[in-house]
């Protein structure tokens, strides 16, 4: 046989063949044919995802011939090495765990691990992933882990209940430190856009803020330079000063929050302060 013709039923015995694979969409499928692992573009359907039985149509893309069976998919998984996380949060449809024991750390987990193909998770459920060496695919919730748990957890944020207070048996570290990031961003979440807009224009000319009041298109706003307390007012729609509340000799609308904090600092270090 020549060389053409082994090469040619190479390519027809590769053809006839399918594999079963996780797709994420937008991503190629990973499969070993012959001890070869190629990678290949799903075409039909194009951006699949989910689950798939392919068939190559050469060796660079394949097509979805069918779903695969529940007993397909627990063979393939089986494959892969286990690893249990709590579901930590979610993000744009995309759902992030935390390793549940210290000792997942052999896969190189963080704390902030994307979860492929989860199915109906909550924050703070506990579930089994498996890994094949690049992603964690969902297999299945943890049954070793009481529902109860979680579904606790989740009553006691909604009722912004401190960790301090929190019943958290049948936990382990991981839970108490999710929940502890969970109701931190829920109070960043919950806090005035306006306050967190004027504290970081006042922490980026290295001040701190205190308090503001809403005038309508202006804010007054209390601060602090070097431990001096500060009065001034701003417009509200680009924190342009109207009033700096030091004298500035008629200079005031020529800076903002931020550039008026250095102004501050380098008054208070000749002795140039004066109230307006």
């Amino acid at each position: 046989m020549s060389l053409f013709e082994k090469l040619a039923a190479k390519e027809r015995s590769f053809r006839q063949r399918e594999f079963l694979s996780p797709v994420l969409r937008g991503s190629n499928v990973c499969v070993r044919i012959d001890g070869v692992i190629m990678s290949l573009k799903v075409i039909k359907p194009n951006n699949f995802h989910g689950w798939g039985v392919f068939h190559p149509v050469d060796f660079n893309s394949a097509k979805l011939t069918r779903e695969p069976t529940m007993k397909q998919r627990k063979e393939y998984l089986a494959l892969f090495p286990s690893v249990r996380l709590v579901v930590c949060r979610k993000k744009n449809r995309k759902l992030f765990g935390a390793p549940l024991s210290t000792t997942d750390a052999r896969f190189g987990l963080s704390r902030d691990t994307l979860i492929a193909l989860p199915e109906k998770c909550e924050l703070f459920d506990t579930i089994v992933a498996r890994f094949d060496g690049q992603r964690y695919w969902f297999e299945q919730h943890d049954r070793q882990t009481a529902r109860k748990l979680a579904q606790t957890l989740r009553q006691n944020l909604r009722d912004n209940i401190t960790p301090e207070l929190v019943c958290f048996d049948g936990s382990n570290q991981t839970h108490r430190d999710v929940y502890e990031y969970a109701l931190l961003k829920k109070m960043i979440n919950k806090r005035d856009p306006d306050e967190v807009r004027l504290q970081k224009a006042l922490a980026h000319g290295g001040g701190k803020y205190v308090s503001h009041r809403d005038l309508g298109d202006h804010f007054a706003v209390a601060f602090e330079v070097d431990g001096e307390h500060f009065h001034s007012t701003v417009r509200r729609n680009d924190l342009q000063i109207q009033s700096a509340g030091i004298c500035l000799d008629g200079y005031d609308a020529s800076f903002d929050l931020q550039s008026l904090v250095g102004v501050m600092r380098e008054g208070q270090n000749i002795g140039a302060i004066y109230r307006g």
